[in-house]
């Protein structure tokens, strides 16, 4: 009897774990309280986002780790 491990190609694939569905423009502008206009203003200044042919989408924990780099603290006087 062979006990040698199956090829790859034959495995099943690992169970993949599940992951939140991507924002639109409207739902991003929503998470921070602001206008699409002023998403759209910040794709143009860094904000992560894909192109899914002329569609844009955005991972939320992209959105959250732009907004935690760019939160400044102020000190108080």
């Amino acid at each position: 009897m062979d006990t040698s491990p199956a090829p790859a190609a034959l495995t099943a694939p690992a169970a993949s774990a599940p992951f939140a569905p991507l924002w639109t423009i409207p739902e991003v502008a929503r998470f921070l309280n602001c206008s699409p206009r002023h998403v759209n203003n910040l794709i143009r200044g860094g904000l992560p986002c894909t192109y899914i042919g002329r569609l844009v989408r955005f991972c939320p924990d992209r959105v959250r780790d732009f907004v935690n780099e760019k939160t400044r603290i102020r000190a108080r006087p």
